[in-house]
């Protein structure tokens, strides 16, 4: 771990390597398997993580198919925060931008926080049984 590097700000060390590194790419698998991204600035990341601010979508985010339909069955009336794997950041090759891998939870207003709609924490869950079951 980086010296200056805390739970707050777990991305010190990767600033410190790659200074020239402005812009961060979340990026996520939605429910019809498409990769999709916001992009903030390095600022506004540094702040949301100093504050405890989550990163949230609409749930467009997560269930609409690459022509705009609304996929059936998935749920549209609260959000989608993006919880950043932070162990997962690379710089792309253009140097000014770093992409990071997110997991999903679904926030309904009233309801409890599940995570199991997230496609990434599916594909682990299922990769952690085969692994059980396989020794």
């Amino acid at each position: 771990m980086h010296p200056n590097e805390t739970k707050a700000f777990p991305l010190t060390a990767f600033f410190d390597q790659n200074p020239e590194v402005s812009l961060i790419r979340l990026q996520w698998q939605d429910y019809a398997g498409v990769m999709r991204a916001i992009v903030y600035p390095e600022a506004t990341v540094i702040q949301f993580i100093a504050e405890g601010k989550p990163f949230e979508a609409v749930p467009a985010a997560m269930n609409h198919t690459v022509d705009g339909s609304v996929l059936p069955l998935t749920p549209h009336d609260g959000n989608h925060r993006f919880l950043p794997d932070w162990s997962s950041i690379r710089q792309t090759p253009d140097l000014k931008t770093a992409t990071v891998m997110c997991a999903s939870e679904y926030v309904k207003p009233g309801a409890p926080t599940t995570r199991g709609l997230c496609p990434r924490q599916n594909l682990l869950a299922a990769k952690l049984h085969l692994e059980a079951e396989l020794g």
